[in-house]
């Protein structure tokens, strides 16, 4: 072929003509006609592969989705599936462990989402006295290792799902007499060692087990395969084939990144990195301090002097020696003469290193979830307007939570376990006309969240029950109290008072008793309270607006 001469690849369009086919040939009533499907995927590579990086040069590289392109500029990582990355969980379980031991930040991270979401407990509202009674005392038992009730059990779940990414709950059975309440039932906490992760095969009944979770036909989980010891803290021998449990007596706690994952991840897995690099240019800079609370001297020898590394060794009949390598605090030497010492400038602190760390650390705090400030507890650079913008967002995430994780994963399908136990051990018996959706399903009331502003956000509850917005029940809830106990409460309260000659607001006849000079005193105090609070609004208004 000649220099000059040019091959040139063009892609023209065609229209696709069918060449006449056979007729399909006709079916008899005993014969049934299988039409085979050839089912085809795009591959990297082949000739769909070769025209697709034909048409990428001689385009550009042009994609219709900027992010699609192949540019060496930008990662493109292999997509590995809902459960591709599940080998790199123990790795990730071990570096979070870790910086959870050595990393306050970190360390705080993690309690305050337990603090945020848990608190003292999420507590069910159960309408029948003696099974809420009954329950209550049922609670104070339920750790199978006897350390915490059930709002315990609850915090370090939250906790250990944040560093872990997963924990496993399972219920115990009990003989009679083991338990104070009567109901035959412990719930004992398990980490995610427990279950294997590369266990994934075929089980002896046909169904698959990936990573150690069993799933029938129609895709509903129906054994968990673990060690009867933790292989990480046991020392002594055990069986090393994890064996089925079913899943009925397994509460899998933990949240899932795709729909379909199925193992969770420690929830810092996307800034381990980062937070690692942070203490290293953190402790760089307490080293830098470290060094600027000293001070050295570089001195220079008179030419007469001896230019050995042996130093200065006085005056010809000198006793003593001077030595300039180690001065006590707060010596004064004197130098030989001729001798020029310089103290030497030492590096400044980066200027920056407030605003570096904060910054540093609100990609930590918002890839778990949380506001800085909840990390380093300092609020000097947020008002209160500010903080509660912020925290109504992080309540919306607290929220799903609570209500998506903990409750749908681990406390209704305990509370319903409870039941049933406490039935069949005759600690309860339904009362009569009620049907199982009545006594088993329940609703769930999360901690009280506290006031910013107690006076203003009272008297907002108070005008939106007066305007029929909301129920008494909900601003309860608001402040983690059962209005059927507040109720009961206030009962017991109001006789008591009519029987000692008192009157008190939220009882009846109050308005109607003489109205003393103390309590003058106490409405004057409220009413001048609300009205500096009104005024201090309406100063940080102004501020804002300045």
């Amino acid at each position: 072929m000649s220099p000059s001469k040019r091959t040139t690849l063009s892609l023209k369009s065609s229209t696709a003509v069918s060449a006449p086919q056979p007729a399909a040939p006709v079916a008899k009533p005993d014969t049934v006609v299988r039409s085979k499907v050839r089912h085809r995927t795009a591959k990297r590579g082949g000739i769909r592969g070769m025209i697709n990086s034909v048409w990428s040069a001689l385009s550009g590289g042009k994609t219709f989705y900027q992010s699609a392109t192949s540019s060496q500029k930008f990662k493109t990582p292999t997509d590995p599936g809902p459960n591709g990355a599940n080998d790199e969980h123990p790795t990730l379980r071990a570096r979070s462990r870790y910086a959870k031991a050595n990393f306050g930040w970190y360390r705080q991270a993690m309690r305050q989402l337990a603090n945020n979401v848990v608190g003292y407990g999420i507590t069910p509202i159960i309408k029948y006295p003696d099974l809420a009674k009954l329950h209550k005392l049922w609670a104070s038992e339920a750790d199978a290792r006897g350390k915490h009730d059930l709002a315990g059990l609850q915090w370090h779940i939250m906790e250990t799902v944040a560093t872990d990414g997963e924990v496993l709950v399972q219920f115990r059975d009990r003989l009679d007499g083991d338990m104070f309440s009567g109901v035959p039932l412990q719930l004992q906490l398990m980490t995610a060692d427990y279950l294997p992760i590369g266990y994934t095969q075929q089980s002896p009944s046909g169904n698959w087990i990936v990573d150690g979770i069993e799933r029938n036909a129609i895709d509903r989980v129906v054994n968990y395969w673990l060690y009867d010891r933790n292989p990480l803290d046991w020392r002594g021998t055990f069986a090393s084939t994890p064996k089925p449990v079913r899943a009925a007596n397994i509460c899998h706690v933990y949240w899932p990144e795709t729909i379909q994952s199925e193992r969770g991840a420690p929830w810092g897995a996307a800034i381990l990195n980062a937070m690692e690099m942070l203490r290293d240019y953190q402790q760089s800079e307490v080293e830098k301090k470290a060094l600027q609370s000293k001070f050295t001297v570089v001195y220079s020898k008179p030419e007469s002097a001896d230019l050995t590394n042996a130093g200065y060794d006085g005056d010809e009949g000198d006793d003593a020696e001077i030595n300039f390598a180690a001065l006590p605090a707060g010596a004064a030497v004197e130098a030989p003469e001729g001798y020029k010492p310089e103290l030497v400038d030492m590096p400044a602190t980066d200027g920056n290193y407030e605003v570096f760390n904060r910054f540093a650390l609100s990609e930590i705090a918002v890839a778990i979830g949380l506001c800085v400030e909840q990390i380093t507890l300092d609020f000097s650079k947020v008002n209160d307007r500010v903080y509660r913008a912020m925290m109504l967002e992080v309540a919306r995430f607290i929220q799903s939570i609570q209500w998506h994780m903990m409750v749908a994963q681990f406390l209704l399908p305990t509370y319903k376990r409870f039941v049933s136990a406490a039935i069949m051990a005759k600690k309860w018996t339904p009362p009569e006309g009620a049907r199982p959706e009545d006594y088993m399903m329940v609703e769930f009331m999360p901690p009280a969240k506290g006031h910013i502003h107690p006076i203003q956000e009272v008297q907002a509850f108070m005008m939106a029950v007066q305007a029929g917005f909301t129920s008494r029940s909900k601003v309860a809830a608001e402040f983690g109290y059962d209005i059927e106990e507040i109720d009961m409460e206030n009962a017991a309260d109001s006789q008591r008072a009519q029987v000692a000659g008192l009157a008190y607001s939220p009882y009846d006849g109050w308005r109607d008793q003489p109205l003393t000079p103390e309590m003058a005193e106490i409405r004057k105090m409220q009413q001048q309270a609300v009205m500096d609070a009104i005024q201090k609004m309406a100063e940080q208004d102004m501020d804002i607006a300045a």
